[in-house]
């Protein structure tokens, strides 16, 4: 049975933002409003930190980004921040923040990014003293404000939109917390049925269902679900599945860092035979966790 069978997949995305705001080259190629407000409010993302290392070209001269590109020196010697310059990962590639939600300007910083970093400071100069990309900082700016005092056209829109937001978080956790509760108590999660409101669909659907019972926020998505207000509600196996993955993910990284803290260890090897005689060898890692006094 299909997530979308039993009412039990993903969020509809028309209401959520499926993208990675932090990076500009995995934007859409096309913006809504909606995905314009919400860029707008997170605002231009850089990582943080000095060890970052960029990746090189091809060139014999092995260019790369430079975090000076962020600066603009002026002519009384000041420096002046490029807010609106942001760096891609997923791209190597450099983009114009506003210019690429406010601007019909077709050039690589507002497309597919540009990477030309032996040439990068003049065209970024270039690029600043355009008129189309004055023009789009002024509505970047302009829409920031109002979104910071609460003014925008669509304000009603936007509080329904957080409001929205909000509710598929706290479903999101108290799904996330379900699992883990099976998942520690090596409980099985699902039953014979797939269904919300069926004898046997297993631990996980049933302690919604109980929880639904006490828990506002679960009883308004059971609600929704009942009424056929919504497609997608995050309660499907694949969803189980990938929260599943996420936790065990995270679960391992802790190990990992446990054991490289570890001052003491011991590793034990064993083997022995499984169904087809085959010898299967298992490692066992003991490791002594460092208590702190203070």
């Amino acid at each position: 049975m299909e997530d979308g069978d039993a009412g039990l997949c993903d969020a509809d995305e028309s209401q959520h933002i499926d993208f990675d705001w932090k990076d500009p080259g995995l934007w859409p190629p096309s913006i809504s409003n909606i995905e314009r407000v919400y860029l707008v409010e997170k605002g231009p993302f850089r990582e943080s930190g000095s060890g970052i290392k960029y990746p090189q070209d091809e060139s014999s001269e092995k260019r790369h980004f430079s975090v000076r590109l962020f600066l603009r020196k002026l002519r009384n010697g000041e420096c002046s921040d490029r807010r609106w310059l942001v760096y891609s990962n997923h791209k190597n590639a450099v983009f114009c923040f506003c210019c690429k939600l406010f601007s019909d300007i077709k050039t690589k910083l507002t497309s597919e990014g540009n990477s030309d970093w032996k040439n990068m400071s003049s065209l970024v100069a270039d690029h600043e003293s355009s008129m189309k990309h004055i023009r789009a900082i002024g509505a970047w700016i302009e829409l920031e404000n109002r979104l910071k005092e609460g003014r925008t056209i669509d304000k009603e829109s936007q509080k329904l939109m957080q409001k929205e937001i909000q509710h598929w978080n706290n479903v999101l956790q108290r799904i996330i917390s379900i699992v883990q509760f099976l998942a520690e108590r090596n409980l099985a999660l699902r039953g014979t049925v797939d269904r919300l409101f069926q004898p046997n669909n297993g631990n996980f659907l049933g302690l919604v269902e109980l929880l639904g019972k006490y828990d506002s926020c679960l009883e308004d998505h059971l609600r929704r679900i009942k009424n056929e207000e919504i497609h997608d509600h995050y309660l499907g196996k694949r969803i189980q599945n990938e929260v599943i993955n996420l936790i065990g993910d995270a679960a391992l990284k802790k190990i990992i860092n446990n054991v490289q803290n570890s001052k003491y260890y011991s590793i034990i090897l064993d083997c022995t035979p499984d169904a087809g005689h085959q010898e299967q060898m298992t490692m066992i890692l003991r490791i002594c966790n460092s208590v702190s006094t203070q």
